[in-house]
This record gives structure tokens, C-alpha cells and sequence, in this order.
């Protein structure tokens, strides 16, 4: 349902095989799930403690990026060969919104 909007928003261009972008866009679409369900739990267990949120040292969020990529890493390189996406001027801003998403 999503990629159909997509395609008809004219931001994705359908390739023959439309299956590596749809297992990114549920990757992506998972990861953001999993984080808004560990912010409500944060959030819960802060306002039942008064208790702060442990900060990531470097190493753990290079380690945290690298499982990332190692996930998805294959599919991306497939969408990055086939090129499905084209975003017009008007969308850059939809790109730097999700850009900016610290997973």
C-alpha cells in the first residue's frame, strides 16, 4: 500500500523486481516501530522512577549503526544499482526529515 502511494506520488519508479524495496521500506517501517515502542516504555519507566535516560557511549552507537546496516546492507546496495527512487525538488525536505531520525 505504501509503495503503490509511492509509485503514484511519482517518488518511486517501479523496477522489475520491487521486492528488495519492499523489504527495506518494512525494515525501515519496523525499525521506526520498535523505536516508538522503547520511547513509551522509556517514557513510562521514567515517569514511575524520575529516572534519566543512559546515554550511548560512541562504541555503542557504532556498534547499534553496524547491526543496522549489516540487516539491511544487501537490499540497499540492490536499490542503490536499480535506482526505484526519484524525488522531485518539492520531497527533499520528506529526505532530510528522515535523515534525521536517530534509530
Amino acid at each position: 500500500m505504501v509503495l503503490q502511494a509511492m509509485v503514484q506520488m511519482g517518488v518511486l519508479v517501479p523496477t522489475g523486481d520491487m521486492t528488495v524495496v519492499r523489504r527495506t521500506a518494512q525494515f525501515f517501517l519496523n525499525s521506526f516501530q520498535e523505536c516508538l515502542t522503547a520511547q513509551r516504555k522509556e517514557r513510562e519507566m521514567a515517569t514511575a522512577e524520575l529516572g534519566f535516560k543512559k546515554q550511548l557511549t560512541k562504541e555503542e552507537k557504532f556498534e547499534k549503526r553496524k547491526q543496522r546496516l549489516a540487516a539491511i546492507g544487501e537490499d540497499l546496495l540492490a536499490i542503490a544499482a536499480d535506482q526505484p527512487f526519484r524525488f522531485p525538488a518539492t520531497f527533499t525536505f520528506v529526505v532530510r526529515a528522515f535523515s534525521g531520525f536517530n534509530v
